[in-house]
């Protein structure tokens, strides 16, 4: 099976948790986040996490 069709499972533990959110991150995504700037006109809306269904 390949990363591309690796079956994502809910984790039963934190060790789980890690390694499944590490997946997410990498190192191009980072950059572009780090070298990320706002202008003093932006508006950002951070609404809470969805939970439940």
């Amino acid at each position: 099976m390949t990363k591309k069709q690796r079956q994502f499972t809910r984790p039963t533990n934190l060790n789980d948790m890690l390694e499944q959110s590490n997946r997410f991150y990498t190192p191009e995504a980072t950059a572009h986040w780090q070298a990320f700037k706002t202008n003093p006109s932006d508006v950002i809306i951070a609404t809470f996490a969805k939970s439940g269904t």
